[in-house]
């Protein structure tokens, strides 16, 4: 069995047309990877997120894709937040030892991938015990901890879709403005795809609002 990334959401069918891993029964499938073509496999067990598996040996497009260039659009259940296990369990521990109280958090309780993802930023006041600037929990912050509600959430996240979106759009060309080779065109206009059919998918099950995207 490949040793997939758990990111393959998708499978493309007989007609061409992507299809979630929601829409199928865990097992072998008759759909086929987007980028390379191979034969899926539906894995929907009870601990890890459910995802496509490769019914062979998987292809390097999914193996070798960084975190960050993951076609993933950030929703509420699987926002694009990149912690460590142990990063993630500091920020739970910081927000319950902060939360109650309004004296501020110290600057040296921040983690650098705290303020690399902009989880938490400067506040108007200062720290009550030390006397130094004081930083709090962004709203993009108190979605990891389960602290912002959805109302919020919406908000952080319609400019965070549309720059996603947007730099897609923009891969497509190299640095000189030039369309990309057309192997390379292939994957990214896939990623595209995907998240074009993420974002469609959210809205028909209304997990997300509709917004008018250009």
């Amino acid at each position: 069995m490949g040793n997939d990334r758990i990111w393959l959401n998708y499978g493309v069918d007989t007609n061409n047309k992507l299809v979630a891993i929601e829409d199928v029964a865990s097992g072998k499938t008759d759909l086929i990877c987007p980028y390379c073509g191979k034969a899926l496999i539906a894995k929907k067990g009870r601990i890890k997120e459910h995802h496509f598996a490769h019914s062979g040996e998987t292809c390097n497009l999914i193996i070798k894709r960084e975190p960050r260039d993951i076609p993933r659009l950030p929703l509420y259940d699987a926002f694009n937040i990149f912690l460590t296990g142990k990063e993630l369990e500091q920020l739970k521990k910081l927000w319950h030892r902060h939360k109650a109280h309004d004296h501020g958090i110290d600057r040296l309780e921040i983690l650098p991938a705290f303020t690399r993802e902009n989880l938490v930023e400067q506040s108007q006041n200062v720290n009550a015990g030390t006397g130094r600037k004081a930083y709090q929990f962004s709203k993009l912050g108190q979605i990891p901890v389960g602290a912002l509600l959805l109302a919020a959430f919406n908000c952080v996240q319609e400019p965070l879709i549309e720059q996603k979106l947007a730099h897609l759009e923009a891969s497509i060309f190299d640095n000189s403005g030039s369309v990309l080779p057309l192997e390379e065109l292939r994957v990214r206009l896939m990623d595209l795809r995907i998240c074009y059919t993420q974002y469609k998918f959210s809205c028909s099950r209304g997990c997300l609002k509709n917004y008018k995207l250009e």
